[in-house]
């Protein structure tokens, strides 16, 4: 009996003596690591110009985690496009309530910016001012413009911000000999975020096009021709067509070189006017709004028959947008 209580005793005593030791030094939680926490935190988004399979830019909001790979793949950076014409109200500190109205002129490339503005009011009405090209941008939201005055050795630095409404705003402070301090904003002009600089304007093909044919024997013959095919880069075009008043039609390719246009259309062997295989040739110039010219045709057959004359394409190309070539 004694002994059994020896054993009660120590056994109590052990457990006494672990649970004091738990107390004081309580079992921790397992935590992450900082890699581990990185990992599983959602990763932030921005937006990319995404070269879609058209040749054209859109954007696209990715993780952050994947813009090294769209950028490699071809994409740029969405970015503020400020070019265009601003009026500005330019405050001096200190000085009189009334702001100066200002005019400024921005050409924007890429994130560069150049350009001009005129003072319209005091301290020197009339005056021009130039945007030096250097060091003058827009990165991000942020715009940097460092202005040269014509006729002095003045020069003001801008500094702001392009806002989610497409103003702008900031500070301003003269470089040396300069100490002029201030603040400015824009009262018209807007600025668009978007991916503008990163296309080339052209003259899109695609679509249905109307055409008269003036022989020269006279008349007006109405056609309509469908491009469905436009190749941008090799500048060459293919589809369909027929006269508006003929019961059969043709197939058409063409080339565009600069700003001439080669129209080639095969009848093939069912012209039942001409007799044999028709072909037609037709040449013009496109301008830059993407309309056409009036040029020249002429047509033969396998059986001896020829004709020609001016011709005129009535629709318009559509201008586009597209990856610079």
């Amino acid at each position: 009996m004694k002994k059994t209580l020896t054993l009660l005793t120590i056994l109590l005593l052990v457990v006494f003596i672990v649970g004091c030791e738990n107390s004081i030094n309580p079992i921790q939680p397992q935590t992450q690591n900082s890699t581990e926490r990185t990992s599983l935190a959602k990763a932030a988004k921005v937006d990319v110009c995404h070269l879609d399979e058209y040749g054209n830019y859109i954007i696209i909001n990715i993780s952050e985690n994947a813009y090294d790979a769209h950028i490699a793949h071809g994409d740029k950076s969405a970015i503020w496009y400020v070019g265009g014409t601003w009026r500005v109200d330019i405050f001096l500190e200190g000085g009189p309530v009334t702001p100066w109205d200002e005019t400024l002129i921005l050409t924007q490339s890429g994130t560069d910016i150049t350009g001009g503005s005129i003072n319209l009011t005091i301290p020197n009405p009339g005056a021009a001012w130039t945007v030096i090209d250097a060091g003058s941008d827009v990165i991000g939201n942020s715009v940097n413009i460092m202005i040269d005055h014509d006729n002095s050795s003045l020069e003001a630095h801008f500094v702001g911000t392009v806002d989610s409404d497409g103003s702008m705003s900031g500070t301003w402070h003269d470089e040396s000999p300069g100490t002029r301090t201030g603040t400015w904003n824009s009262t018209t002009g807007e600025a668009t975020y978007g991916c503008e600089d990163l296309c080339e304007e052209f003259c899109d093909f695609l679509g249905e096009f109307a055409v008269h044919y003036y022989p020269s024997y006279g008349g007006d013959i109405p056609h309509t021709m469908t491009i469905s095919v436009f190749d941008r880069a090799a500048g060459t075009f293919l589809g369909t067509g027929g006269p508006d008043s003929y019961p059969y039609d043709y197939d058409l390719t063409g080339t565009i070189v600069g700003d001439v246009v080669t129209l080639n259309i095969d009848y093939g062997d069912d012209d039942p006017i001409a007799g044999g295989r028709y072909t037609l040739q037709a040449v013009f110039t496109i301008n830059e709004d993407c309309s056409f010219n009036r040029g020249e045709w002429s047509a033969s057959s396998t059986s001896g028959y020829t004709e020609g004359g001016t011709m005129q394409v009535t629709t318009d190309a559509t201008e586009d947008c597209g990856v610079p070539l």
